[in-house]
């Protein structure tokens, strides 16, 4: 007879190349905590044990410094330290303007640069931003300091091979970093600004100057397989006609753009369509309440790929609001509708359609409708495919939670969330122990 063979109750010694390669890819703090502190006794975790040391110091905050180490300026006086554990992350984030001449990682570590130093004299400038020459940089966010600062980083961005991914948050002289654009490498940019806050009164009179600037868009969208885009679509209406069509007709075009963000999009008189590889389109005070606007806006919806739709602030009447839902793409996965001025009737009507619907993450936070319009949309939760409900900040009381809790107990794994939802603390913690006991998972 096979005996069973005998199960080894000490945990095996793996060597610590093994350990760190699998530990770089674990999302989770505690679990990496959990793990190292299982293997210590194997005396096998070398530089580990110090990983295992700085975030069981860091406590509570060890979400802070797992998976994304972020050195910051306060951190950066652990140098010892910081060198034992940089080369256990997969993410790093330079957020110090302080010497970090002593970074070393592998080249396959993404480095976010996030702080820039106002150093005094060109000298100084050109000493720092030499030093990242060095680094696998693959994103930056950029805010405007000074001219030197900014002449020092125009300088070395051709020399960061790695960049891929650039955040313009504020900037003056935008057009220097648009030429670099166009001939770079970038697959994902944010401009966080107009196109034109550096161009004077005259400028804006004329179309010319804008046309060049937006032209190193198109250049860039043309040559590189750009994958994120956001920026405020009302730049175009500065531009020629003839330049604003060719840019949207470029980016309609792209076969690897997945997500495209838009402020105050307003370009209605223009030809305008997604490109079919879009999975995710973010659009923030979008106006679409005139018949004519709703329509183009729902034609140009309904024959995309969309996985994902958020709207924020967006203008829909409530009597094109039916036509908009049942316009949306079949291919539709998650639907954010945030402070559109939903009403009771607007709910009444998306429980209509709720059904027909793939949507399985529904976000109507900050609205106008009360508990009456909840209702609505609980009498056919259990019939729907949603199984992420997020109604936050919205005026609702206990009578809401509770009208959700049925469907949600009939509906498995379907998690709620209504925080800032103006309850009282003892209306709350009856929605919790209610959720509780019939084993709901409630954010409140």
């Amino acid at each position: 007879m096979n005996k069973r063979a005998k199960v080894n109750a000490k945990p095996v010694a793996l060597p610590p190349e093994l350990i760190a390669a699998i530990v770089r890819y674990i999302p989770d703090a505690d679990n990496v905590i959990h793990i190292l502190t299982a293997l210590e006794p194997t005396k096998s975790l070398g530089d580990l044990s110090q990983l295992l040391d700085f975030l069981l110091k860091a406590g509570t905050e060890k979400r802070k410094f797992w998976p994304c180490l972020r050195i910051t300026s306060d951190l950066v006086y652990e140098e010892a330290v910081l060198k034992a554990v940089v080369n256990y992350y997969n993410i790093i984030e330079v957020a110090t303007t302080r010497d970090i001449s002593w970074l070393q990682v592998e080249p396959t570590t993404a480095v976010h640069l996030t702080a820039f130093p106002a150093c005094d004299g060109k000298e100084d400038s050109d000493a720092w931003y030499s030093k990242l020459i060095r680094l696998p940089i693959t994103h930056i966010d950029w805010y405007s300091i000074d001219d030197e600062v900014r002449v020092a980083l125009l300088d070395v961005l051709p020399r960061l091979p790695y960049l891929t991914s650039m955040a313009i948050l504020y900037e003056e002289t935008l057009g220097p970093f648009l030429e670099f654009l166009s001939t770079s490498t970038l697959t994902e940019l944010t401009l966080g600004q107009s196109l034109f806050v550096d161009d004077d009164n005259d400028a804006l009179e004329r179309t010319d100057p804008h046309d060049a600037k937006l032209n190193h868009l198109t250049k860039w969208l043309q040559l590189q397989p750009v994958r994120s885009l956001r920026f405020c679509t009302d730049d175009l209406v500065w531009c020629s006609k003839t330049s604003a069509q060719a840019f949207l007709d470029t980016l309609a075009q792209s076969t690897t753009l997945t997500f495209l963000s838009t402020r105050r999009f307003s370009i209605w008189d223009l030809r305008v369509r997604l490109p079919r590889s879009l999975e995710v389109l973010s659009m923030d005070e979008v106006d679409i309440e005139a018949p004519e606007y709703a329509s183009k806006f729902e034609d140009m919806l309904h024959n995309s790929n969309l996985k994902e739709l958020v709207l924020e602030e967006p203008e829909i009447s409530e009597e094109g609001f039916q036509r908009f839902l049942e316009r949306l793409p079949p291919s539709l996965k998650r639907l954010t509708l945030r402070q559109a001025g939903l009403t009771n009737r607007n709910c009444k009507i998306l429980a209509k359609c709720l059904p027909a619907m793939a949507i399985v993450k529904l976000d109507l936070s900050r609205n106008l409708f009360r508990n009456k319009g909840v209702r609505f949309l609980a009498k056919v939760l259990d019939k729907t495919s949603i199984e992420e409900l997020c109604l936050d900040d919205n005026n609702l009381t206990e009578a809401a939670g509770v009208a959700l809790l049925e469907p949600a107990y009939a509906k498995l794994g379907l998690t709620i969330s209504l925080k800032e939802c103006s309850m009282e603390d003892l209306e709350k913690n009856r929605v919790a122990a209610l959720a509780r006991r019939r084993g709901v998972h409630v954010s409140l």
